[in-house]
């Protein structure tokens, strides 16, 4: 039987967050929308 603990190399993962979390809400303009995402985008990057 398949194992994928033992068989796998490569894991990857896909998580889902509320785009209230990181400060998106439905009054936010694009703008606001693109600078929340870039800046979010910069702290992931720290975890790299």
């Amino acid at each position: 039987s398949f194992d994928a603990r033992r068989e796998c190399v490569i894991r990857k993962y896909a998580y889902l967050i509320p785009a209230e979390v990181i400060g998106i809400t439905h009054h936010s303009s694009a703008a606001e929308i693109d600078n929340h995402l870039m800046e979010f985008s910069r702290i992931l990057k720290v975890f790299e």
